[in-house]
């Protein structure tokens, strides 16, 4: 028997489709393969911005001029924006400079800084700038300082003290450069504090030039500390009076570094209170008696109520800045250098006011404020303070003042006289020691006590 293969219709019309199909099916994978082969088409990135100019000129006081010249080879520039700080500080400002559209654009912006800036003011920039095609473009970062640029100024640099001074009072420079780093040596030998960041202190030598330096902002002062890392000062009459306002705005900054938070500032009575007693400022007995006296008839102010500000007044500013003194002077005598230090730590950390005097000392300003009254009336400050301040000075602070002095000989002194001086000081040293132990040697045999 013979079988007989047939197909079924539509296989036959399936078939003929496939034969027009299959070289439409292949053209098309060869192109895709092309396609692939030749790589993904990808945009072309942008070329460079062409900076030829970035600039930021100082004309003091009155503005800081910023300029940049830029171009771009592909697109029209549309935008230019400036962005910049002050300092440390954490806000951006924005400036729009005027400019004109194009491939290349010269933008310039003046800031008028006359009300705003004191001098050594660090100003950073940059630039960001659109191309109407879309692309955007960011300078690098600059710097420049805002500085008093009407003198020349003289150099003198002792660690992280760096002094700054002009005419009459470069002769001055350096026994106050000694005065401030006497101040860092106690505060670290007897506190265990020292500074985190570079202090420059500008010492005027006229009363116009400190006033003008600062333009319209008032200064009631002869010494300021602003910020936290530059002090300025006019060279007083009496070289006492120097000395004791550059001991005073050293310790500003080494508090205000030390305490420095981006959430509370520091009790402004402990503020000052640290710098008047650390730089031996000495209270009259009879003005401890005053704020004795004011305590019994209700008439002192609570240390909280001097947390953010002092008084107005001259008769209650000056109650205020002997509140602040004594309530010092007490914590330190009550509970220690290091209960100070510590303090000051947990001010650093951002804690509440009473939360930091809870954590250093167990106890809130409230209670402080009233331990701080019960010793007054108990009259334990009628006598001098012992604790560790500035101008109570030990043999090793005495040895490095005389090391520190001689390293000033041996930097100014010329070849030929600087063996004659030191050894002119090494002989009466020598001399000195000699009629000392003579002397304790005749009063030994005369039977005299060396107390």
């Amino acid at each position: 028997m013979m079988i007989e293969s047939s197909r079924h219709p539509s296989s036959r019309a399936l078939l003929g489709a496939l034969r027009y199909l299959l070289p439409v099916l292949g053209l098309v994978l060869a192109l895709g393969w092309s396609v692939l082969a030749a790589g993904p088409t990808l945009p072309r990135p942008p070329a460079e911005l062409n900076v030829t100019a970035n600039t930021a000129e100082v004309s003091f006081p009155a503005e800081v001029r910023f300029r940049l010249v830029a171009s771009d080879p592909a697109s029209t520039i549309e935008r230019v924006q400036l962005f910049f700080s002050v300092d440390d500080s954490p806000v951006l400002q924005e400036a729009t400079p005027t400019f004109r559209p194009g491939r290349t654009v010269e933008a310039e912006f003046h800031w008028l800084v006359r009300q705003l800036l004191v001098p050594g003011s660090e100003i950073s920039y940059y630039w960001r700038v659109q191309t109407a095609s879309g692309n955007h473009w960011t300078t690098e970062p600059q710097q420049v300082n805002y500085d008093d640029t009407r003198f020349n100024w003289r150099q003198a640099r002792d660690g992280f003290i760096t002094l700054y001074s002009y005419g009459s009072g470069e002769a001055a420079s350096q026994g106050l450069l000694l005065e401030a780093r006497d101040v860092l040596d106690l505060m670290e030998r007897e506190y265990g504090l020292i500074l985190k960041k570079e202090v420059k202190v500008f010492v005027y030598a006229d009363e116009q030039d400190y006033i003008t330096a600062f333009g319209p902002l008032q200064v009631s002062s002869t010494a300021v500390t602003v910020g936290t890392d530059r002090i300025f000062m006019l060279l007083a009459v009496l070289p006492e009076d120097s000395v004791a306002a550059i001991r005073h705005e050293v310790l500003h900054a080494v508090f205000l570094q030390r305490t420095e938070n981006a959430f509370n500032d520091p009790p402004r009575w402990l503020t000052e209170g640290f710098s008047m007693f650390l730089s031996g400022e000495e209270i009259p007995p009879e003005n401890i008696d005053i704020l004795r006296q004011l305590d019994s008839e209700g008439q002192l102010f609570s240390l909280r109520s001097l947390n953010g500000g002092f008084p107005s007044t001259d008769r209650e500013r000056a109650i205020a800045y002997l509140e602040s003194y004594s309530a010092l002077r007490y914590i330190i005598e009550e509970f220690g250098t290091q209960k100070l230090k510590a303090l000051l730590a947990a001010i650093s950390e951002g804690n509440a006011t009473d939360d930091a005097f809870v954590q250093a000392l167990g106890v809130t300003v409230g209670e402080l404020d009233q331990r701080w009254r019960e010793s007054l009336q108990r009259g334990d400050q009628a006598s001098p303070s012992t604790a560790p301040r500035v101008g109570q000075a030990t043999d090793d602070a005495a040895e490095g003042w005389l090391a520190r002095t001689m390293g000033f000989w041996n930097e100014n002194l010329d070849v030929v006289g600087r063996p004659i001086i030191i050894g002119l000081v090494v002989a009466a040293l020598v001399i000195t020691i000699l009629g000392f132990r003579s002397g304790r040697g005749r009063r030994r045999k005369s039977g005299e006590s060396d107390d």
